[in-house]
């Protein structure tokens, strides 16, 4: 039975999870279809599968592909519906860190500050609910994970066979959800193969439990993937950046610099100058810790925390031997999206580790002084009205919705010009809103005119000047315009 009542922190540990998981379904059925989202629906969800699948791309994340298939045809097709896969994998990863958070530190307001430093990076918030296969990415991945925390740490009961079948799954699903994530989740892999070796009975165990994890993941991944791989090529990889500095700047940039109230932009300063270096600590305090072997937690349970900071680390190394070897690009904002649950869960281990020991208690405060400034950070950067990747394309269904309200001209179809970008989504806002009266819409130059509308992002904003148009509307979110030919 359970209890009468619960303490306060478990009331705020779940008032938090279920907020996060309202507000991801409330931007879901809300926020206008972006680019990327509107053109996998038009490239992958609306065709005939024989024609979806018939070739491959980078934006075509298989598993989110075949499940935005599914709900839109058994629910039709909306903002809501093409994003509930999202939703799906969101809400397995916030139960994923929900569990994490509550084994790392039990009872108390630090589990709370984990959960919200895990769930609520406005990075990672964006891709739990955008129709886009990052989240069952996410959500597949920390479910592999919680089940290797929990054969690692001996917590549970169950069947070791049972145990080692759901990880490969997960960690099939969770590449199938997108590719991006078959290197961490190999490294992840491998750490735990490491540590589970490195146990009394490891030896024993290893090789049943790698052909277990391999026939299930093997099964499952070649089940959804076999088809769309065979029609890929090299060139069907085309996402990422060509240097480590601008990949990590690029993710610090997103998760700390878009503060929605006004005295959040007082924090972007020092949280910029503490985060190499909180990062750099907590790898060297556990480093100090393993080599000095005087660790505060019983053994299995050491071997366990070890999965985080060895998964970063391998992550890092692999994607830094691959660039060199082969010039793999480093990974852009969203396909780097794994590193910051890592990133976070490394600093929890460190600093949870820290108190625990005399010697490292003050670097174990400093690091939870650096999650908090970071988590204030976070609170001050939630948005329920755009994705930050995608803000110019927030306005795009009220604008369309305007244009559908206009006068049409008679005997003739109009033109819209479009900011490239604007592109996918207006044609899917199009054929929602029966606006057979425009022709369609396409990638021009618009510099040349002769167009009856415009749809500009803030970056196009210069060509009202030049081509002398007149501002119908401006959308208050995204700042993107709508405009038209001044009358002479």
């Amino acid at each position: 039975m359970l209890p009468r009542t619960l303490p306060l922190w478990r009331w705020t540990l779940w008032a938090l999870f279920s907020g996060l998981l309202v507000l991801n379904v409330y931007r879901a059925g809300t926020q206008s279809l972006t680019v990327d989202e509107a053109f996998t629906y038009n490239s992958f969800v609306a065709p005939p599968a024989n024609v979806a699948f018939a070739n491959y791309d980078a934006n075509n994340h298989v598993l989110n592909t075949v499940l935005c298939r599914l709900s839109a045809w058994i629910f039709g097709v909306s903002e809501l519906t093409l994003r509930l896969p999202s939703l799906f994998g969101g809400a397995v990863y916030l139960l994923a860190m929900l569990w994490l958070s509550q084994w790392l530190f039990g009872d108390g307001w630090r589990s709370i500050v984990s959960f919200a430093a895990l769930a609520a990076n406005p990075i990672v918030l964006d891709y739990l609910s955008a129709a886009r296969g990052y989240s069952l990415g996410l959500g597949f991945e920390f479910l592999a994970v919680v089940l290797i925390v929990i054969r690692l740490s001996g917590d549970r009961p169950l069947q070791t066979r049972l145990l080692n079948d759901a990880i490969g799954v997960a960690l099939a699903l969770s590449a199938a959800g997108n590719l991006v994530f078959v290197i961490p989740n190999l490294v992840l892999l491998l750490v735990f193969l490491i540590l589970l070796r490195s146990s009394p009975s490891g030896l024993r165990l290893l090789r049943p439990t790698l052909v277990e994890i391999a026939v299930s993941g093997l099964a499952v991944f070649g089940a959804l993937m076999y088809i769309p791989l065979s029609h890929a090529d090299a060139s069907s990889f085309y996402v990422g950046e060509a240097s480590f500095s601008r990949s990590a700047w690029i993710l610090l940039v997103r998760s700390f610099n878009y503060p929605s109230v006004f005295w959040a932009r007082h924090l972007e300063f020092p949280i910029a100058i503490v985060t190499a270096p909180a990062i750099l600590g907590s790898l060297l305090l556990l480093g100090i810790v393993i080599v000095s072997r005087k660790n505060p937690w019983p053994e299995k349970r050491w071997r366990a925390m070890l999965v985080f900071p060895a998964t970063l680390i391998g992550s890092l190394a692999v994607l830094v031997v691959l660039h060199l070897r082969f010039g793999f690009p480093f990974p852009y904002e969203r396909t780097g999206l794994y590193f910051m649950p890592l990133i976070t869960l490394t600093v929890l281990v460190a600093a949870e580790t820290g108190i625990k020991l005399r010697p490292l208690r003050i670097p174990g405060i400093l690091l939870y002084a650096c999650l908090c400034l970071a988590v204030s950070q976070y609170i001050a950067e939630l948005k329920v009205d755009c994705y930050q990747e995608w803000k110019s394309d927030a306005g795009t269904k009220r604008v369309v919705a305007l244009v559908a309200s206009m006068n049409k001209t008679p005997g003739r179809r109009s033109r819209i010009g479009l900011s490239w970008e604007l592109e996918p989504s207006v044609s899917y806002y199009l054929k929602v809103f029966h606006v057979d009266w425009l022709q369609p819409v396409a990638r021009v130059d618009l510099r040349a005119g002769g167009f009856d509308y415009y749809y500009l992002t803030p970056d196009d904003k210069p060509l009202i000047d030049a081509l002398k148009l007149s501002v119908l509307y401006v959308d208050p979110v995204g700042r993107s315009v709508l405009a038209a030919p001044s009358p002479h």
